[in-house]
């Protein structure tokens, strides 16, 4: 939505950016309510049949059923 998008450019321009390195194979997990984004990745470090970068939203009605 328009406001969301709007929250999240203040996000990005106000706070400062926390990089978490990983290297290839490894996970990252993200509490769900984090605003967060993926930067460029600089030249060399995708391997050479591209890079994938999967998200996990379960589709539950209430969010406790999920944590439960």
């Amino acid at each position: 939505t328009e406001t969301y998008q709007a929250a999240r450019r203040q996000v990005f321009a106000d706070c400062p950016r926390v990089v978490v390195p990983s290297r290839p194979g490894e996970a990252v997990l993200l509490h769900r309510q984090l605003v967060h984004g993926v930067a460029p990745w600089g030249d060399g470090v995708a391997p050479p049949e591209g890079r994938m970068i999967a998200y996990f939203r379960p589709e539950v009605a209430n969010t406790a059923d999920w944590l439960g």
